[in-house]
C-alpha cells in the first residue's frame, strides 16, 4: 500500500514537470519593445560610416570604392533626458550592434585594430545613394539607478553615391593649312582634343600611346607603342619624320584642355617627302577614351601667297576611334 502511494506521487510529480516544460517550450520568446523618442533622447547611432568629399559634397561614396562602418559604442550613451523623464541615462548593450545593407551590398566583419575599433567593410555599389541600417539593444536606467529594461533601437545612415567621370576625347580630325593673313600660314596637322572630366573627376592619370611605322599604313592597335607618356602641356616626340606635341587650349576646373598635334618633323629638309603611319590612343587606367590613326605623305612646301614655308601633309585612310 505504501509503495503504491509512493509510486503515484512520483508519477504525479513527473507529470507536473513535463507539463511545465511543455508550457515553457510553447511560450513565445520575449522581445524588447521598439525604442521611442522618450528612450532615444540624446542617443546617437553607435556606428560611424566613413566617406569622402566629392566636389562640394563632404560625406559621399564613390561607386566601386571600399569603405568601413566603425563601431563607436559611446555615441549611443543617453544622458540628456529632460526633467520628468523616467530615465536617468541609457547605453547600447555590448555585442548587440549590427549593420545591414540593401540586397547586393555585402558587409564583411573587420576585427578591432590599432586605428580601427572593429566593424564592417563594404564596397559602394552603383546608384544614387546607399542606406545602411544600424540596429542595437538600448539598456535603460531609471532615475533611481535601477534597471528600467531594454528596447530595440534602429538608425539609418544614408550617403549619396557618385560615379567618377573620365576625361573625354573629341575633335579627332585632319586640318588643312590656312593663310589667315599676309606672311602667316598654318601647317597641315592631325589633331585630337583631351578635356579633363568635370566633378567628380577620376584622378587616374591620362596617358598617350603612340604607335608609329614607316610607310602610309597605320600601325595595328596591338603593335608595341613607340611612346607611352602621361599627358602634359609639354609633351613632345619626334620619330620617322613625324612630330607629336601638345598644345594647351584653355584651363578648366580640373585641369587644362589639351590638343595633341601630329605633323611633319619641322627639321625635315625642304624637297624631301616623308611617309609615315601613326596611331594615337588616349587611355585612363584600363579605359580607352578614344584616338585616331592615319597614314601621311608629308613634305616642306613654299607658299607664294604667304611667302612662307609650311608643313604640308596628305592623309591616307584617316580614321578616328573608337
Amino acid at each position: 500500500m505504501g509503495q503504491g502511494t509512493k509510486r503515484g506521487r512520483t508519477a504525479a510529480a513527473l507529470s507536473a514537470i513535463a507539463a511545465a516544460l511543455m508550457l515553457l517550450v510553447a511560450a513565445p520568446a520575449a522581445f524588447a519593445a521598439p525604442c521611442g523618442p522618450a528612450e532615444m533622447e540624446g542617443v546617437r547611432s553607435p556606428v560611424e560610416v566613413d566617406g569622402e568629399q566629392v566636389g562640394r559634397v563632404e560625406h559621399a561614396f564613390v561607386a566601386g570604392k571600399q569603405y568601413r562602418a566603425e563601431t563607436v559604442i559611446e555615441l549611443a550613451i543617453g544622458q540628456s533626458y529632460p526633467a520628468g523623464s523616467p530615465y536617468r541615462q541609457s547605453n547600447a548593450k555590448p555585442g548587440s550592434i549590427a549593420v545591414t545593407g540593401p540586397p547586393g551590398v555585402t558587409l564583411t566583419p573587420i576585427p578591432e585594430g590599432d586605428s580601427f575599433r572593429g566593424g564592417w567593410g563594404f564596397t559602394a555599389p552603383r546608384g544614387s545613394s546607399l542606406t545602411l541600417t544600424v540596429t542595437w539593444v538600448q539598456q535603460l536606467q531609471a532615475q533611481s539607478g535601477a534597471s528600467a529594461g531594454e528596447c530595440d533601437a534602429t538608425a539609418t545612415v544614408t550617403r549619396p553615391i557618385f560615379t567618377l567621370k573620365p576625361a573625354s576625347v573629341s575633335r579627332a580630325r585632319f586640318v588643312r593649312h590656312t593663310i589667315p593673313r599676309r606672311f602667316v600660314i598654318n601647317d597641315d596637322i592631325f589633331s585630337i582634343r583631351v578635356t579633363p572630366a568635370p566633378d567628380p573627376a577620376d584622378p587616374t592619370p591620362v596617358y598617350v600611346l603612340l604607335r608609329l611605322r614607316s610607310g602610309t599604313s597605320p600601325p595595328s592597335l596591338r603593335a608595341r607603342p613607340a611612346l607611352r607618356r602621361r599627358l602634359t602641356s609639354s609633351l613632345e616626340f619626334r620619330g620617322k619624320g613625324m612630330d607629336l606635341s601638345s598644345e594647351p587650349v584653355r584651363t578648366v576646373d580640373n585641369g587644362t584642355v589639351e590638343d595633341l598635334i601630329v605633323s611633319l618633323d619641322p627639321f625635315v629638309r625642304p624637297g624631301r617627302t616623308v611617309r609615315f603611319g601613326f596611331s594615337i590612343e588616349i587611355v585612363q587606367g584600363t579605359r580607352r577614351l578614344g584616338g585616331m590613326r592615319s597614314g601621311a605623305i608629308c613634305s616642306i612646301r613654299f607658299s607664294s601667297r604667304a611667302h612662307r614655308h609650311y608643313r604640308a601633309c596628305a592623309p591616307v585612310a584617316f580614321r578616328k576611334h573608337p
